[in-house]
């Protein structure tokens, strides 16, 4: 049997998936500068603006999808980790959903299910290019010599 080449690449979720906290954290930030401005309000008020952007740190911080050349890793957590490791020859199905904004934006949801359950182990939210991600995955799956269906 040849020797296989040790792979490893590390993603989280891309800043553009939260868009819509990026939105929130504006808007947040221009009514708080408003306020202080027009009625005097106090320091806190602008403080709160950052809320939202403490918010997308930790989720994108909490979160991180590991593509090796025998198993993709799913770690969650900041101070208590939890992690769920599947091995490419058991990887039953995967599957890619993007929405058309998420399309536009050229981030998707990826899920990766094993020949033991039914339910996806693995779900990755706004990960960048996850279709060639896929083919990733397909590539090291026919290279350990999986026959599974994908």
């Amino acid at each position: 049997m040849e020797q296989q080449e040790t792979f490893e690449k590390r993603m989280r979720p891309a800043w553009r998936s939260f868009l819509t906290w990026w939105l929130l954290c504006v808007a947040v930030a221009a009514l708080a500068v408003f306020l202080s401005v027009r009625f005097s309000a106090p320091w806190w008020v602008v403080a709160v603006a950052l809320i939202p952007l403490v918010v997308i740190l930790l989720k994108r911080c909490s979160t991180e999808f590991i593509v090796k050349h025998d198993e993709v890793t799913l770690e969650k957590g900041l101070f208590a980790k939890n992690s769920v490791e599947v091995g490419m020859p058991q990887i039953r199905t995967i599957e890619v959903r993007q929405t058309v904004f998420q399309r536009m934006l050229g981030i998707g949801d990826i899920m990766i299910a094993s020949s033991g359950t039914d339910a996806y182990e693995i779900i990755v939210p706004g990960i960048e290019e996850p279709k060639e991600l896929r083919d990733l995955i397909q590539g090291f799956q026919r290279k350990t010599g999986n026959n599974g269906s994908i």
